[in-house]
């Protein structure tokens, strides 16, 4: 057997070796039930600590069970007790506020509240305040004989801690952040950074310092109107901390769900001032002495501490009790120790210099520490260094594996300085450093640029050479240029006689629209002329028709210039057009509300035989200028009778039939519908720009129209739309 510090080594003949630690922790349990469950605790006269269900906790050792502890209808919840100057004890139970006798023998105050209970503090100023889910805060004075509830109107809700600050200050930590709430006013402050934060608990030192923990964020201080974030263990344990606690001897206690952490508050407040880069944590695990690693939160107070500074906290299994003055660490303070080098994954003796070819795929060493306490306290950081390199020292943390790999540096020589925290305090590292020289590749000898200096001479003199050829080469390259000129010529000869036949379309289109005018504007004006001079209405033409027959020429007067509009936007403008879902009833239904007073003049029945749903994709404003258009024609050419709008739907297309009893259309001007290469104003006789515009909108719309003599006469246009699905 051999001892060593707080423990010895017990070697076997069989069973190997041995090491046997002092367990520095006591755990209070009870036999009470197999759940030994702890959360809120307060202390209790004779040096003692209570739970909310009436279980006491000696501190020298033993249990017991308070009166209250027999009677399951007044067992207080477990995640909140607050003991007030007068002795009493207070808890929640659902909405209600419970009041407890000193010796937690009976119930003395049920104050029932609007909403379930969360957290509670009782101050120093003899207030009891308790937070909830409900908006606000509420307290009652514990001095009243018969405590009133009031309510403090703060913006804050899901409270899950309450810690008074300087006075008249009380900081709320809620689901969703951490608020500064000013009394007695109540007006609160929202602390930036920490919004999306679930508080965990507040521990407020001293007057403008106010340390917070997180659950999945860490510990963070607030200071100045500064929050600054610690760094957390290489575990991350620290994302979820329950509690911070503080000892006579200027540590912080931190309990999270993977064991106990110790740290010098000097070091967090310097770290936060950035006199320090890094923050050392001691880290216990429950061989010291837990029952379990997973400590728990949630809770107020999250941790007690006795008179003589001893603490006490709650976790999974017991209470954990101790007096920190008396906690031995075994420091990580010797010295750091290469085990063993492989260069290119092969074995290398390890050394304090290392020399690397200049084209080595990977160097690996691994470093080492005596130490015989826990591996999670040993923290290793690396940097590399070159001379020339201008920039900051950046400080990497070594794997868990102890190894640190390189692969593919630059020639030169290289320092790889390698570092641990040996404890507490600033600036307390343990460093070691080697060297590494990276051999020079080929290409950086001297031999290498002799040999590229007499390269560069052998390419001049080529490209000398090159250049006395190629003088005779631009007799040729003369005849490619007035080979290649005669192209362009040609091509521009071709884009001439383009520009002439746009030339010619833009004519017949000018004589197009001559001829619309003089017949579809002239006349009608000269007949608006004369059957509105100021003459007495004759026999033959009464006010009634003459008030038709005027409406009548100025809507043709109007449709007219519209199409001329549309069409000269067809003629010269380009681009895409957008395509929606367009519902084919719907469309028709509008157009035929616009023929609807010419119709009814002329007794034209217009029908829509078209059923309601049958859609196809194209240019909603093109198709409504097609139907526009047939729609007017079949009007123009029809009195007293019928117009009717069919559909059919094939496989590919969706074909429109538009059928009237009118006058019948021209056999010239069917033929000229029927073939599709007949379009331009130039193709059609002297009737009106409407069919003509039809004729170049399809093109568009990559639609077909067909003209055919009517069954009882009049004549019937068949309009086919491509469907797209």
């Amino acid at each position: 057997m051999i001892s060593l510090k707080g423990g010895f080594f017990l070697g076997s003949s069989t069973k190997g070796l041995y090491v046997c630690t002092r367990q520095q922790f006591n755990v209070r349990k009870s036999d009470v039930s197999r759940d030994e469950v702890f959360y809120a605790q307060a202390t209790f006269p004779g040096n003692a600590v209570v739970t909310p269900s009436g279980l006491t906790f000696q501190q020298a050792g033993g249990y017991g069970r308070q009166p209250l502890a027999f009677n399951r209808e007044n067992v207080l919840e477990k995640y909140t007790l607050a003991r007030d100057q007068q002795g009493r004890y207070w808890g929640r139970n659902g909405m209600t506020l419970v009041g407890v006798s000193p010796d937690f023998s009976q119930v003395l105050h049920k104050i029932e509240l609007p909403n379930l209970i969360g957290q509670m503090l009782a101050d120093p100023e003899g207030n009891l305040w308790v937070g909830g889910k409900y908006p606000g805060l509420y307290y009652i004075k514990t001095a009243d004989p018969d405590p009133v509830l009031r309510l403090l109107p703060a913006k804050v809700n899901e409270v899950t801690f309450v810690k008074n600050g300087k006075p008249g200050i009380l900081w709320v930590g809620t689901d969703n952040g951490l608020y500064r709430v000013h009394l007695p006013s109540g007006r609160t402050d929202t602390i930036k950074g920490l919004e999306e934060g679930r508080i965990r608990s507040i521990y407020v030192p001293k007057e403008g310092e106010v340390w917070i923990s997180t659950y999945n964020r860490g510990v963070f201080l607030y200071r100045n109107e500064r929050l600054v974030a610690l760094p957390q263990d290489r575990q991350r344990y620290m994302g979820t901390t329950h509690c911070i606690t503080e000892d006579d001897q200027g540590y912080f206690w931190l309990t999270t769900n993977k064991g106990l952490f110790r740290i010098r508050r000097q070091d967090a407040l310097d770290f936060a001032d950035g006199r320090q880069r890094d923050l050392y944590y001691y880290y216990f695990g429950k061989e010291q002495g837990f029952n379990t690693n997973e400590f728990n939160g949630g809770c107020e107070p999250c941790a007690l501490k006795y008179e003589d500074g001893d603490i006490s906290l709650p976790s999974l299994d017991g209470l954990v009790q101790f007096t920190p003055s008396s906690i031995r660490m075994e420091m990580p303070d010797k010295g750091i120790y290469v085990d063993w080098v492989e260069h290119n994954l092969k074995p290398t003796k390890a050394s304090e210099q290392f020399n690397l070819p200049n084209n080595f795929q990977s160097f690996r060493l691994h470093i080492s520490s005596p130490y015989f306490g826990d591996s999670r306290n040993l923290q290793f950081y690396y940097s590399l260094e070159k001379d020339d390199w201008p920039e900051e020292q950046i400080w990497l943390p070594v794997n868990s594996d102890r190894t640190i790999t390189f692969s593919s540096l630059p020639s030169g020589e290289y320092r790889i300085r390698i570092r641990k925290l040996k404890g507490f305090g600033r600036d307390q590292y343990i460093e070691k450093v080697l060297i590494i020289n990276v051999q020079k590749a080929f290409y950086e000898s001297l031999w290498f640029g002799l040999a590229v200096l007499t390269m560069l001479i052998c390419l001049i003199i080529l490209l000398y050479k090159i250049r006395i050829r190629s003088i005779g080469r631009k007799n040729r390259l003369l005849e490619l240029k007035v080979m290649s000129r005669t192209r362009e010529l040609e091509e521009m000869m071709t884009i001439l006689q383009e520009s002439d036949e746009q030339l010619r379309k833009q004519g017949f289109m000018h004589k197009r629209l001559l001829a619309a005018i003089t017949h579809d504007i002239k006349t009608p004006l000269k007949f608006l002329l004369r059957v509105n001079k100021e003459e007495p209405s004759s026999g033959v033409l009464q006010e009634k028709e003459i008030k038709t027959v005027t409406y009548d020429s100025l809507y043709r007067m109007h449709h007219l210039v519209d199409n001329l509009i549309h069409y000269m936007r067809i003629s010269f403008l380009t681009g895409a057009f957008s395509e929606d879902t367009v519902d084919v009833h719907q469309l028709v239904e509008e157009k035929m509300e616009i023929f609807g007073p010419v119709s009814g003049s002329k007794e034209i029945q217009l029908i829509n035989h078209i059923p309601p749903g049958v859609t196809v994709v194209v240019n909603k404003l093109l198709l409504a200028v097609v139907l526009h258009n047939l729609l007017d024609n079949a009007v123009k050419y029809t009195t007293k009778g019928v117009v009717e709008l069919t559909a059919e739907r094939g496989e590919r297309v969706l074909t429109i039939h538009l059928s009237d009893t009118g006058y019948g259309m021209p056999a010239e001007v069917r033929d000229w519908i029927n073939h599709m290469e007949n379009t331009g104003p130039g193709q059609m006789g002297g009737s009106g720009i409407g069919l003509i515009l039809v004729k170049e909108l399809l093109t568009v719309i990559n639609g077909r129209l067909f003209a055919y003599p009517g069954v009882n006469g009049g004549t019937k246009v068949s309009l086919q739309l491509p469907l797209n699905d």
